[in-house]
């Protein structure tokens, strides 16, 4: 893997870890969150929702899954591969800890989605095991590169 590749990558699992905290603090929080101190945190939440494009995936039981199953519920996705050494099981990780410390009511209401990001290597099959080792309640989705970009 490159340095770019390698480079990339940590951003990506970056921004995951910060989204995550992110739900974590907005489902949790009591009263509404201070734009100020979220901003001053690097958290930005957006005044308006961005559409989700309608895209194709496969997911890790081989079954073919749309964007239009993600309405309705949170879903945290988070960009990795199966190979990966050490970015994505510990973000993975960290990703199945926070989802322990919510509340039921807030668990049940949020799915963590890891999209691979090397398609043709990971196999949904693969993806599948990789998931058990973290959390078999995680959903893997695989798809085209060109739909993996524009998710």
């Amino acid at each position: 893997m490159t340095r770019v590749n390698k480079t990339v990558l940590v951003l990506v699992a970056l921004v995951a870890l910060v989204l995550g905290l992110t739900v974590h603090k907005v489902l949790t929080a009591q009263r509404p969150a201070d734009p100020t101190v979220l901003l001053d945190a690097g958290i930005v939440i957006l005044p308006q929702t961005r559409k989700v494009p309608a895209l194709e995936f496969t997911n890790q039981d081989g079954q073919a899954v749309s964007t239009a199953s993600l309405k309705g519920r949170w879903h945290l996705l988070f960009f990795g591969y199966t190979f990966c050494p050490d970015v994505c099981p510990t973000t993975l990780a960290q990703l199945r800890e926070l989802q322990g410390k919510l509340p039921q009511e807030v668990r049940d209401d949020l799915q963590v989605v890891f999209v691979s990001v090397d398609p043709n290597r990971d196999t949904p099959q693969q993806i599948k095991q990789y998931l058990g080792y973290f959390n078999a309640g995680f959903q893997g989705l695989t798809g085209t590169p060109e739909n993996i970009q524009k998710l």
